[in-house]
């Protein structure tokens, strides 16, 4: 079972495994940023706000692979 990520863990964006409407996962594939925020949809996924340098963008918890937690 894969450990739940948190604010301030250090994540890396996993090559998409599927078509997702959203492109962020495909252009931020591989690089590496810290979670900033994080929110539980009414489906029971997670969302994490991820900082790229100065940039922020939204991933669910399966397009994010722990690199190392607080």
């Amino acid at each position: 079972m894969a450990k739940k990520m948190k604010v301030g863990d250090y994540v890396k964006v996993k090559k998409p495994r599927f078509i997702s409407p959203d492109e962020g996962a495909r252009e931020r594939e591989g690089q590496l940023g810290i979670i900033v925020d994080c929110l539980e949809m009414a489906d029971g996924f997670l969302e994490y706000e991820v900082l790229f340098e100065n940039v922020v963008d939204w991933f669910c918890d399966l397009e994010l692979e722990l690199v190392s937690e607080v």
